[in-house]
């Protein structure tokens, strides 16, 4: 399925894997992270029009599929963000 990814998630001792759609993991991520559009742009090293056309619903015309690469990089982000908290 286009703009959807598994994750593995550790909630009470027992590995679940949930798929979430593309937006639902971004705006997950800048949430978590507490960043506007903008912010999580920067962060990810993207332009903000990128970003949003990833956030874009993927029956959009618009809609891109985020490449492999940006959702590793932001799980590692998370990841980094969970172990400091």
């Amino acid at each position: 399925m286009r703009g959807n990814v598994e994750l593995w998630r550790e909630d009470d001792a027992v590995r679940n894997s949930t798929l979430i759609t593309q937006q639902e993991f971004l705006r997950q991520a800048m949430d978590t992270l507490g960043m506007t559009r903008e912010q999580f742009a920067e962060r990810i090293g993207t332009k903000k029009r990128g970003l949003d056309n990833w956030l874009l619903p993927s029956d959009s015309k618009e809609s891109r599929a985020m490449p492999e690469m940006a959702w590793k990089f932001i799980q590692e982000i998370l990841q980094h963000h969970k172990e400091r908290a």
